[in-house]
């Protein structure tokens, strides 16, 4: 005979007619506002004390029938956002950001080449930077509504959690038998899992838009980053040239470090290899800046690390 099922009120699922739901533990008698008959309870309230080895009190299996387990906790029901995925903006709005960043590289490195006239870099540069500017100012909204989502998130896992210990620091002192933590301990443990859940979510996506997570291949950002870098050696030279004012200068240098800052955090960080090679690439830079190694040495070795960059890239899928 199939068993009989019903529709918990509270998460919707269809569940075995017994006192409580499986799934959200909310009581079954409260939510159809009638006794289950006494065969069903009894069965239930008997098979939770029987696997936990011991024997009701006649008040906590009073208790425990007429008043859910779970009562004066928080009991976890997924919110919209636990189904949300990525929001559709945060990717196109990570790609117009980095797409805009390479092209201030790219006509930075016009610049030193000498392919761009000073006025006509100046001009396109003011653009690029009024269109990384809009973008940031909705790239820190969404994060701030993200932002506000995790510390909701986290305070409410907190008070989960703090519920637990609560819960087993009053079995400890004799206020709760070990049926009652029995009973109380999954609905509260399903709670925390759900809220960690969601939290790791949206960690997850603070990061994206924090490190502007994209599909640029690590060759492109490194071959961006070197430009960057030799514009910024330069920087002082084209300043006294004449190419561009001293007042823009500076707000280029800002600029530049600031990028190369971002497109630091775009590396995959799993790729272990790629990571300690970049490592041998700041070394070097810095032994070279306290004198350590001389010019002439600095590029010899720096050329060997970048030959190594790219037999890895080679290789890699």
């Amino acid at each position: 005979m199939q068993e009989e099922l019903i529709k918990c009120e509270n998460c919707g699922k269809e569940i075995p007619k017994t006192q409580f739901c499986i799934y959200c533990g909310v009581s079954l008698v409260e939510s159809q506002g009638q006794r289950m008959p006494e065969s069903d309870h009894g069965g239930v309230v008997e098979g939770v004390f029987e696997s936990a080895g011991v024997s009701p009190s006649p008040e906590t299996e009073e208790a425990s029938f007429f008043q859910s387990p779970y009562e004066g906790y928080h009991q976890f029901v997924p919110s919209p956002t636990a189904e949300w995925g990525l929001d559709p903006e945060i990717t196109p709005l990570t790609k117009e950001l980095v797409k805009f960043q390479i092209w201030k590289v790219r006509l930075c490195g016009m610049l030193v080449e000498g392919e761009v006239p000073g006025k006509v870099f100046s001009n396109i540069y003011q653009d690029y930077a009024k269109e990384i500017e809009r973008l940031d100012e909705r790239r820190n909204e969404i994060v701030a509504r993200y932002r506000a989502q995790y510390d909701e998130k986290r305070g409410e896992l907190e008070e989960a959690k703090l519920k637990l210990e609560e819960l087993r620091v009053r079995v400890a002192v004799g206020e709760l038998s070990e049926s009652d933590q029995l009973i109380r301990t999954p609905g509260i443990k399903g709670n925390v899992d759900g809220l960690e859940e969601e939290a790791s979510e949206l960690e997850n996506i603070l990061g994206r838009l924090e490190n502007l997570s994209t599909e640029v291949p690590s060759r492109e950002i490194f071959k961006y980053e070197l430009t960057a870098k030799v514009f910024l050696n330069s920087l002082g030279d084209l300043i006294s040239a004449g190419k561009i004012g001293e007042e823009l200068g500076n707000k280029l240098r800002e600029d530049l470090e600031g990028i190369l800052s971002q497109f630091s955090k775009m590396y995959r960080g799993e790729d272990e290899d790629e990571s300690s090679l970049r490592n041998e690439l700041d070394v070097l830079e810095v032994r070279v800046k306290v004198g350590e190694l001389t010019l002439s040495e600095f590029e010899t070795l720096r050329a060997e690390i970048i030959d190594k960059l790219e037999r890895h890239w080679d290789q890699s899928p």
